[in-house]
């Protein structure tokens, strides 16, 4: 199913894993972007989504259970993973392969919804995303396999890639929460990529915030 082009220059959203709605209320405070539809599969954050934004459609499931042919496509579709299983704060525990595998997930959501642009949000060691072994732990001789497979797979789709590890503390917001970002742009819009400048830096040198 081919996305839809922008109409009226409104930019339709989709949110997967949208929780209480933090996300959801930064895309419907950007001029141009209407949120149709978040899905996310825990009663209370869902309940506490639909309570801030009655006018979005809201997907009670989980991502594993949902028929994708019931959703309608978005010109922006929005997904943090669950990045748990890939933490470092996770640390050597057996992974939950569910989880740890969930990002081939949206493998079939995107062959139906062919967004413009999907935008992925993830720790940084989501770059580290490898094939399980025997024992449900990474092998860490093939570090990173799964994770380029991964993206092999939806480029195949049609898409290009991109991507940014930033530290929010360098953009001027006060954390040093570091994040993978990532957006897929499919290869028949014309849509130029790029990364905003870092505004900081710790020291407050080369003419940044300090």
């Amino acid at each position: 199913t081919a996305a839809p082009e922008i109409a009226d220059d409104i930019i339709s959203v989709g949110e997967f894993f949208a929780g209480s709605g933090g996300v959801t209320h930064a895309m419907e405070n950007i001029p141009g972007m209407k949120v149709k539809w978040v899905l996310n599969h825990d009663k209370t954050a869902l309940r506490t989504n639909i309570f801030h934004h009655k006018d979005i459609k809201h997907y009670w499931a989980d991502i594993y259970a949902q028929d994708e042919h019931e959703m309608e496509p978005v010109d922006l579709l929005w997904a943090s993973i669950e990045c748990t299983q890939h933490s470092k704060a996770k640390g050597g525990k057996e992974k939950n392969t569910g989880s740890y595998m969930m990002g081939y997930e949206l493998v079939r959501y995107f062959k139906h919804l062919m967004p413009m642009v999907a935008g992925i949000e993830n720790v940084p060691e989501f770059k580290k995303w490898s094939p399980l072994d025997k024992k449900g732990n990474p092998d860490k001789t093939k570090l990173g396999q799964e994770f380029e497979n991964w993206k092999s797979i939806i480029c195949s789709l049609g898409y290009s890639y991109t991507e940014s590890i930033r530290n929010a503390a360098d953009d001027g917001i006060p954390t040093r929460r570091v994040r993978y970002f990532a957006f897929f742009i499919r290869n028949d819009v014309n849509i130029d990529a790029f990364w905003p400048e870092h505004t900081h830096n710790k020291a407050g040198t080369d003419g940044k915030k300090k």
